[in-house]
């Protein structure tokens, strides 16, 4: 039976500090935070001291979110061509404690994408530091083609990232000292023109280091990338990233999930042959085991292997 990484980066976590200086030791550290995905979390005061706003570390294979961000309404399942509306104060839904308001356009899965390629980029250095990258470069790790129709459409994301106010409201950030929540912009910055409007080869973005209190030291989740990036449905998309946040998923309603995604989809027995497709997908790409729509309309899903997630609030 394989070890949680939950469970693991709290023995490597005692082994570190106990037996620092042993270079054998620390070899092993290494080659199992390369083994699992994740870095030595920090302890919670490092966590959320501006001073050392440094996301966790992870490995290539995988990106980072925060718990709520997954399990919310904020990237929401709609075509990304569709119209797009504009929120002011608007309440997301959650599944779980808390609360999450936004102000700015609508956000989709795709920019959710974008978002999460940034954080890797800055998960090496401090938060609130430059990150300097060339177009080329954020569109190889989405995938995308090196169109300039696709140069257009990132900088159009990125401006719409940055166009955003979010308020995030739950216990563990107000035990942080912040009773009134963490309020950030998803994308502090954005540079994609010099002094005289001509396009910079090396786009600039900073992101706000009161991100890092929403990872906290272990709520955060680590989605397999080459498992995302196969998966071609928004739904489909969004629920890879609900069941990766749960160590052990629950059963949910089929009209949570409905409005936690942000669908649309008036009719509940359409959203439901909906959700059943995108479900044969995660299965298809092998996240998924199995599952099941019970009689009272609840969805219980079986993981094919352990959520590399180092969420504490994981079940």
């Amino acid at each position: 039976m394989t070890s949680s990484p939950k469970i693991l980066t709290k023995g490597v976590t005692n082994i570190t500090s106990k037996l620092s200086g042993h270079m054998s030791i620390k070899k092993k550290i290494e080659q199992l935070e390369e083994k699992y995905g994740f870095s030595t979390p920090e302890t919670a005061s490092e966590a959320n001291d501006p001073d050392q706003a440094q996301l966790p570390l992870w490995t290539d294979p995988y990106r980072a979110a925060p718990n709520e961000i997954l399990r919310s309404a904020l990237f929401s399942v709609r075509n990304p061509r569709s119209k797009r509306e504009h929120y002011e104060d608007h309440p997301l839904a959650l599944i779980g404690n808390g609360s999450i308001t936004y102000t700015g356009l609508e956000l989709r899965q795709d920019d959710q994408d974008t978002w999460l390629a940034l954080l890797h980029l800055a998960r090496e250095q401090p938060l609130g530091e430059c990150i300097e990258f060339t177009p080329y470069q954020i569109k190889k790790l989405l995938g995308w083609s090196r169109s300039s129709i696709y140069t257009e459409r990132l900088r159009k994301t990125l401006q719409r990232l940055q166009a955003t106010t979010l308020t995030v409201r739950i216990d563990r950030i107000a035990k942080a000292g912040k009773p009134k929540g963490a309020t950030i912009s998803l994308v502090r910055k954005f540079d994609w023109q010099d002094d005289n409007g001509e396009r910079l080869d090396r786009w600039r973005v900073w992101l706000e280091p009161e991100i890092r209190v929403l990872f906290g030291d272990i709520h955060y989740t680590l989605l397999e990338w080459k498992t995302r990036r196969r998966l071609q449905g928004s739904l489909s998309r969004w629920l890879h990233g609900f069941y990766a946040s749960h160590k052990h998923p629950y059963p949910v309603k089929v009209e949570t999930l409905r409005t936690a995604s942000g669908a649309r989809t008036r009719e509940l027995k359409k959203f439901r042959q909906l959700l059943r497709e995108a479900l044969n997908e995660l299965v298809k790409r092998e996240f998924l085991e199995s599952y099941e729509i019970d009689a009272s309309d609840c969805v219980h899903v079986q993981r094919r292997f352990r959520p590399l997630t180092a969420a504490g609030d994981s079940r």
